[in-house]
């Protein structure tokens, strides 16, 4: 997952037009949004996803359990 742009959104209204668990879509697009704040994966975006969402480390690891065709039918 990289920056928020306006390429991004057709993927992220996507994954709503679909059938997905919604942890992956909450997560999707948390991280998103916290782009906003902080264009990297660094220290400041990684506080402010450990304040709004709490276990958003437990997502991520779920997700990235999954694979590939649970994000792509």
């Amino acid at each position: 997952m990289g920056q928020l742009q306006c390429r991004k959104t057709d993927h992220l209204v996507e994954l709503f037009a679909r059938e997905k668990p919604e942890a992956m879509i909450v997560y999707v697009i948390l991280h998103e949004l916290t782009h906003l704040i902080s264009p990297r994966h660094d220290q400041r975006f990684t506080a402010v996803l450990d304040r709004e969402v709490p276990r958003w480390r437990n997502m991520r690891k779920w997700l990235n359990t999954l694979p590939l065709e649970a994000w792509i039918d």
